[in-house]
């Protein structure tokens, strides 16, 4: 409940943004995607970071609590494969995004029934979910390049007119999450 919280934080909105502007007839995809991915990537590491910086304060275990969330981190802020599912939507590869929902989805449970299994505990758990969440990250990568050659931009202009239209979408998503997810807290 706590990291669900960081993970609106890490995508901020931008999926919705990213597949109008990747549709876009005359969009420059691979300006688009390049600069997308080096947001989403400055997102999930501020957001990582805050989420880390505030658990032992929000959970009163003191430090003993950071390794879970900095598992947590390594797989719930990556979960969308960031900017790749934005592009197989934009060119209708809704099939490609059920593959690696698919794939991931499969992963995840395989990897907790055998962590539960074991008794391995909530570091195993996480540790399995983050293994899983980084398999489908990396074939929605790999499906992704065969369009584009992967690379990470850092483009600050093209950050902010990102963040400019997707804040509303982030700011609302984030308002909703923390009404969820308040009483779990």
């Amino acid at each position: 409940a706590y990291l669900t919280l960081f993970q609106v934080l890490a995508d901020f909105g931008l999926e919705p943004i990213l597949v109008r502007r990747l549709s876009a007839p005359d969009a420059d995809r691979p300006q688009i995607l390049s600069a997308a991915l080096g947001l989403r990537l400055g997102l999930a590491l501020g957001s990582a970071s805050l989420a880390v910086l505030l658990a032992p304060w929000v959970s009163g275990e003191g430090l003993s609590i950071v390794p879970v969330i900095l598992l947590g981190c390594g797989s719930l802020l990556f979960l969308a494969q960031p900017g790749f599912r934005a592009v197989l939507r934009s060119e209708l590869r809704l099939g490609a995004v059920f593959l690696v929902a698919t794939f991931t989805a499969s992963l995840t449970l395989a990897g907790v029934f055998l962590a539960t299994r074991q008794e391995g505990g909530l570091l195993a758990v996480w540790t399995a979910y983050a293994v899983a969440t980084w398999a489908g990250l990396g074939l929605a990568a790999l499906l992704v390049s065969r369009s584009f050659r992967l690379q990470v931009r850092i483009a600050p202009d093209v950050w902010r007119s990102l963040l400019a239209e997707s804040w509303p979408v982030g700011a609302n998503l984030l308002v909703l999450m923390m009404g969820l997810r308040a009483g779990a807290i």
